[in-house]
């Protein structure tokens, strides 16, 4: 086996560096949580332990670093969502766009944002991308709810749920890809609709106008 196929090949620091993070996020979904055991980390990308740490100085660091690519990767994805037209199809768009993050990547982003050890220490730059990408979110389901950004938060995730969910089915490969994608955004846009009858209904106790 060449050096190349075994990851021994010399490659830039950048490439060095992508190698490292693609195998980490793997191995990350795969045991569900974190820290990662860096020498196995190491035997997948065919380096030692110490290479890792001297790219990565800690778990903490190369968590984040996965997590700014992957949130700059949502946060382009959100982008091109906006310019779907309605507020629905906007939406709509947002839910697909996490459904492909699934699909392709399983529960990485729910894990980095969730497990303790990542969620404790993220650095600014995630947390700025985190919150423009939810922000613009709200924002998406305010203008087709017609209700304040700040309703909307619990429904941006129970959406959000729902794309991961099927796009993990993809992921896993218990679910075709396509009848994944038609599932995902019919959930949704059955979600949206029931959704919308509930934060539009008025307060219990005052009668209708």
């Amino acid at each position: 086996m060449s050096r190349e196929a075994t990851g021994g090949a010399r490659l830039s620091r950048a490439a060095r560096e992508q190698q490292i993070m693609e195998a980490a996020a793997a191995l990350a979904v795969e045991q569900g949580c974190l820290p990662l055991p860096l020498e196995t980390l190491g035997e997948r990308v065919g380096v030692s332990k110490a290479l890792v740490y001297a790219y990565f100085p800690t778990q903490q660091d190369l968590a984040n670093r996965i997590l700014v690519r992957h949130l700059q990767e949502m946060d382009a994805a959100v982008d091109l969502a906006f310019q779907a037209g309605s507020p629905r199809e906007t939406a709509l768009s947002c839910a697909e766009a996490y459904f492909d993050h699934a699909a392709r990547h399983g529960p990485l982003l729910h894990l980095l944002l969730s497990d303790p050890m990542a969620a404790g220490a993220l650095a600014p730059e995630a947390r700025a991308l985190y919150g423009r990408i939810m922000r613009r979110m709200a924002i998406g389901l305010r203008d087709h709810f017609g209700v304040p950004s700040r309703d909307c938060i619990p429904a941006l995730h129970i959406l959000a749920a729902l794309a991961e969910d099927a796009g993990e089915q993809v992921f896993t490969k218990r679910l075709d890809p396509e009848l994944g994608r038609r599932l995902a955004r019919e959930m949704t846009d059955g979600a949206l609709c029931d959704l919308s009858a509930r934060l539009q209904r008025p307060p219990r106790g005052l009668a209708a106008s």
